[in-house]
């Protein structure tokens, strides 16, 4: 990956149901440029070789390591063969695409992955690919200090408010190991609770156990064309984590909360366990552009 960034090739990432619904600069880029991988399925998923001037110099859903390589680099030199015209963009300063990051909020790293009893036997498995998926959580400053009480003192047990923890029940904890999902409908998050008990106060470092439960459940959950999914879905789950807090800075300083639980329906027919086990790790994310990355349902928050 090194020597392509050297060559002048930027490696990127991001939702593609986002983007093709979106209409900000990035979706729309995209959109111009976006093909079907799979002529069995009416999808845009896949990696694509483009030019700084919308040239598409290649596309494909290319899994397998080696497969990838081969991919890039034969991107690379058909970039390095194109016309300097069709090799370089022009640059869009009045479109630019502002960001939402809370940067002074609270910012969450999101893992999913399913505890199966038996490990199924797919494709991907056979090329050494672990399933899972990751997103990103977000919070503004005032939002992320109401997980704690406003005067924590040791011992105080504080119920952190539902609309905090139903941002992660219908936006985060979606079966997304496998395929997309949508948000859960605000009408299908029958517990969303989670308690805050203070462990510590040292100075203005506050010490946080949160323990909690969520259950979430639809019966008319959509399909996607032909990636047929079970309309009947459902996350069971309960919730432990731990925090520290700095109050004059007025950030977490670490964050750490788990959800284990059944999984049932929701995902792609095959298979597969269902009900299954399936956990959730948020921690709090790491300085970078790489972890500033919108949340997959970011769309939906009430911001």
């Amino acid at each position: 990956m090194r020597e392509l960034v050297e060559k002048n090739f930027i490696p990127a990432a991001d939702q593609v149901d986002k983007l093709r619904r979106g209409n900000d600069l990035a979706s729309r880029f995209f959109q111009s440029i976006a093909q079907r991988s799979f002529s069995r399925l009416p999808t845009t998923q896949g990696t694509y070789i483009v030019s700084p001037a919308g040239v598409l110099i290649d596309f494909g859903n290319v899994i397998a390591p080696e497969k990838m390589k081969s991919f890039l680099e034969n991107g690379v030199r058909k970039f390095q063969a194109l016309p300097r015209s069709k090799q370089l963009g022009k640059s869009l300063k009045d479109d630019v695409a502002k960001s939402s990051y809370p940067k002074d909020g609270l910012v969450l790293s999101v893992t999913l992955r399913k505890l199966y009893s038996r490990q199924p036997r797919t494709r991907r498995e056979n090329i050494g690919i672990v399933e899972w998926n990751a997103d990103f959580a977000w919070f503004r400053q005032d939002e992320a200090r109401q997980f704690l009480p406003a005067k924590p003192k040791t011992g105080d047990k504080y119920a952190v408010p539902e609309k905090l923890i139903q941002r992660l029940a219908r936006f985060h904890f979606t079966d997304t190991v496998r395929a997309f999902a949508d948000a859960y409908p605000q009408r299908c998050v029958e517990v969303a609770e989670m308690t805050a008990t203070i462990v510590d106060v040292k100075g203005k470092v506050v010490s946080v156990r949160f323990d909690g439960k969520v259950l979430t459940s639809q019966d008319d959950a959509r399909s996607f064309s032909r990636l047929r999914r079970n309309p009947n879905r459902g996350y069971d789950a309960k919730l432990l984590g731990y925090a520290k807090f700095d109050l004059t800075q007025k950030r977490f300083l670490s964050f750490e909360l788990v959800a284990l639980g059944m999984n049932r329906g929701g995902g792609v027919r095959a298979n597969y366990e269902d009900p299954v086990k399936m956990g959730v790790i948020l921690e709090l994310a790491r300085e970078g552009p790489a972890y500033q990355v919108e949340p997959n349902h970011f769309s939906k928050y009430d911001w």
